[in-house]
Parts: structure tokens; C-alpha cells; sequence
């Protein structure tokens, strides 16, 4: 779905944030 792939990548940036 749309708003699943878009809540992945709301995801990933806040891991990528966490991470750096």
C-alpha cells in the first residue's frame, strides 16, 4: 500500500536520524 511504504519511510528517517 501507499501509506504503508510512506510510514516505512517516515521510518527510515528517523532510524537514519537515531543512528547518526
Amino acid at each position: 500500500t501507499r501509506a504503508r511504504r510512506v510510514e516505512i519511510a517516515a521510518a527510515l528517517q528517523l532510524n537514519e536520524t537515531q543512528v547518526k
